[in-house]
């Protein structure tokens, strides 16, 4: 029965063959070439996200540093602050103002 198969079919069912296998070969060459382009995205992401991390720690790490100088800084106005308030508590401190400034106290608005 193959032997009743016309020349030009076998030719055509060949020519078939041939192009649906370079076909295939495109199409795996294609693939590969998706995979390395994909690889070299994934490589730079992976870079940038290194470098990113680095910047955040790097980052972290200069504002820990402000914070610490702004937190010492605080502690010292908070320092200066409770010295001065304990200066006017004391007894002596009242008068010893007022005779730098020349004014004497001032009076209780209220009608007492």
């Amino acid at each position: 029965m193959d032997d009743r198969v016309p020349s030009y079919i076998r030719a055509l069912s060949f020519l078939r063959r041939g192009i649906v296998h370079l076909l295939f070969r495109i199409k795996h060459m294609l693939g590969l070439l998706a995979q390395s382009v994909q690889r070299d995205e994934l490589r730079e992401l992976t870079n940038e996200a290194r470098v990113l991390g680095s910047a955040s720690a790097e980052s972290i790490n200069h504002v820990g540093a402000e914070l610490r100088e702004i937190n010492e800084r605080l502690a010292k106005l908070e320092r200066d602050v409770e010295r001065i308030g304990s200066r006017l508590e004391s007894p002596g401190a009242r008068d010893s103002l007022l005779e730098k400034s020349g004014e004497e106290p001032a009076r209780s608005l209220t009608t007492e």
